[in-house]
């Protein structure tokens, strides 16, 4: 087995990835302070655009000034940046291509680090595109066939490609 070498001759690497959902500078700001004081270092993930509808998770986004000026301060003080999506429902593929652009003019570098946000249906290989054969009819079965077919991001030549 191949032994990883983990920073300053580290056993072991714990991480931690935020969710951005219904995050605000109100109730996720000082989580954060809590983190730094603690010397802990996170992902915190973000919504590039906007969102042109409302859903259920509806959080802030990079589009609101003083939350995008305090993501930037958490990124100069050792807080990676992560992707979590155009924004916080579906979006076409020149939406999804220009919050990838947006996030690399903000943050100075492409995302690292992505997460699906679960009701974006551009997601690649989620729902039942994640597995094959038996275990992806059982998992139809199991939801119904609520997600049969929804998530499209695996799809050439779809919009949501």
């Amino acid at each position: 087995m191949k032994k990883i070498n983990w920073p300053d001759g580290k056993a072991f690497a714990f991480t931690v990835f935020d969710d951005t959902d219904v995050a605000t500078l109100d109730n996720v700001q000082p989580v954060y302070e809590l983190l730094a004081e603690c010397g802990l270092r996170t992902t915190k993930s973000v919504w590039p655009l906007p969102a042109s509808q409302y859903t259920d998770c509806n959080g802030t986004t990079c589009a609101d000034r003083d939350y995008l000026s305090w993501l930037l301060q958490l990124k100069k003080d050792g807080f990676e940046i992560g992707y979590h999506m155009a924004t916080c429902h579906t979006s076409d593929r020149d939406n999804t291509t220009y919050a990838l652009d947006r996030f690399e003019e903000l943050f100075g570098n492409s995302p690292k680090a992505m997460a699906n946000h679960s009701s974006c249906r551009e997601n690649m290989y989620w729902g039942s595109a994640r597995i094959g054969g038996i275990r992806r009819f059982i998992y139809n079965l199991a939801t119904r066939f609520r997600f049969s077919g929804r998530f499209r991001g695996h799809i050439e030549n779809d919009p949501l490609f």
